[in-house]
């Protein structure tokens, strides 16, 4: 006889960074299909209507111009009083990766079992797999992720020879989420720059992009004068958009263990050979 399948209350999904759902991964389809209802919080609601016929689109209940915390917690209320209401089989999707940068997803995984509910969250493809394509640079090499706000307020220090995303650089200096605000100000991203020219040097070219895939949108800007992108910050700032700086070059420090690395007899010492 074959297992039953195990009951879930909420599927946490992402359907990649490209459109439609060419970068969903055949294990999230497979749980799509087996919701009773989806939640699409991925700004492509069509697209998640061609895999299954129960689809709840949350565009307006998310851009509503108010602070970020509160619209979360009204999303979050929403997919727990479905559970709760109607039983479980519910799905919540978005775009990218469920779990990067998404506050209404962790607190549904924490709270939810905490409420005895089953959540499981599914991997996808995150805009850090392909901006690393995008902008060519290893993140096996070493990186600092960041939010844009959270640099300022805890004062974060960064290491200008580790390679730096900023995330939501677009939203920096506030929790609204609104499409409403004409344009940005000038001075809006001056003390952005101020913080991140501690670390770098002020002609230190850092890449503005939303990756997409193969249609990616890009700006180089010199750090010191990254508040004359502000139209084009503006003009994306409710598309992911994400600073990349490159890291700095700097030399190896510890010769002895460099050597190490490339010497057998080194290894002998610390390792059996098979």
């Amino acid at each position: 006889m074959a297992s039953r399948r195990r009951r879930v209350d909420i599927y946490l999904l992402g359907r990649g960074i490209a459109d439609g759902v060419s970068q969903m991964t055949l294990e999230a389809m497979e749980a799509l299909r087996a919701s009773r209802v989806v939640f699409d919080l991925s700004g492509d609601a069509n697209a998640i209507r061609k895999l299954h016929h129960n689809v709840i689109d949350l565009f307006d209940d998310y851009w509503t111009g108010e602070q970020c915390d509160n619209v979360y917690q009204r999303l979050e209320e929403m997919i727990v009083e479905e559970v709760r209401k109607n039983g479980p089989g519910v799905s919540i999707v978005v775009d990218g990766h469920p779990m990067l940068f998404d506050d209404v997803n962790w607190s549904l995984l924490h709270k939810g079992r905490r409420r005895g509910l089953v959540v499981v969250a599914i991997p996808g493809i995150s805009c850090l797999d392909t901006m690393m394509i995008d902008v060519g640079a290893d993140l096996g090499n070493g990186a600092q992720i960041v939010h844009a706000n959270q640099l300022l307020l805890y004062d974060i220090a960064l290491d200008p020879h580790q390679q730096t995303y900023v995330l939501q650089v677009g939203k920096f200096g506030t929790n609204f989420f609104s499409r409403e605000t004409r344009r940005n100000l000038p001075g809006r991203f001056t003390p952005l720059a101020a913080h991140l020219t501690r670390f770098y040097p002020a002609d230190h070219v850092a890449t503005l992009i939303v990756s997409l895939g193969e249609k990616s949108i890009r700006r180089r800007v010199r750090l010191g004068k990254l508040d004359e992108a502000r139209a084009f910050l503006h003009r994306h700032q409710d598309d992911g958009l994400t600073m990349y700086l490159p890291a700095r070059p700097r030399p190896i420090v510890n010769e002895r263990f460099a050597s190490a690395l490339d010497d057998e007899e080194s290894l002998k010492s610390i390792a059996v050979l098979a």
